[in-house]
């Protein structure tokens, strides 16, 4: 029997996703870490949290949840510790990726209101992602 169009594009998208969006995080991580790609250091924090954010996405979400468990019906990761465990790291990366955006966003915001004034020092950035992800997690 034919599977629906939709379990088709799922078995061939995210596999292909994976294989693309790993190495590109990866890439995006150590170029931003390096910290010499013109950007200023409380940008590059933003950036590399956000490219941390989303590395853990593609790792947790995508390949965990929607490729082996979709591909390996019957393996470990089908037990309800792991599948549970599995469902709740998928929320946090999610909602880190979202909120370390908004956090970005709205530091930009304020640098737009104020700017003629430095900006903030780095403890600060790293303040408000610490702060997003203890409330998170």
């Amino acid at each position: 029997m034919r599977q629906p169009a939709i379990l088709l594009i799922k078995t061939i998208y995210y596999p292909i996703l994976v294989a693309f969006g790993v190495p590109a995080n990866l890439m995006t991580l150590v170029l931003l870490a390096k910290g010499n790609c013109g950007l200023s250091k409380c940008i590059s924090v933003y950036m590399v949290a956000m490219a941390g954010a989303d590395l853990l996405v593609m790792l947790v979400n995508v390949m965990l949840y929607h490729v082996f468990s979709f591909h390996l019906p019957f393996s470990v990761l089908a037990l309800t510790p792991i599948c549970k465990l599995i469902l709740y790291l998928t929320t946090v990366a999610i909602d880190l990726s979202i909120w370390f955006t908004i956090s970005f966003t709205f530091d930009r915001h304020l640098m737009a209101k104020q700017a003629m004034v430095p900006h903030c020092p780095p403890p600060n950035e790293s303040v408000s992602l610490q702060v997003c992800f203890a409330v998170k997690i």
